[in-house]
């Protein structure tokens, strides 16, 4: 982990695996793009989106 103004922080991704080779695998049904800060998405659940 690098120090910096992120480490700690929560995050969301998708609950989605690795890819069948291990990697992650961009632009496949292996990966979707979702990442979300815990704190944004706070935000949004506070505002009933």
């Amino acid at each position: 982990k690098k120090p910096g103004i992120n480490c700690g922080r929560s995050f969301f991704i998708c609950a989605r695996p690795l890819g069948k080779s291990g990697e992650k695998e961009k632009g496949t049904e292996w990966r979707c793009p979702t990442f979300i800060w815990s704190s944004d998405w706070k935000k949004s659940q506070s505002q009933g989106a």
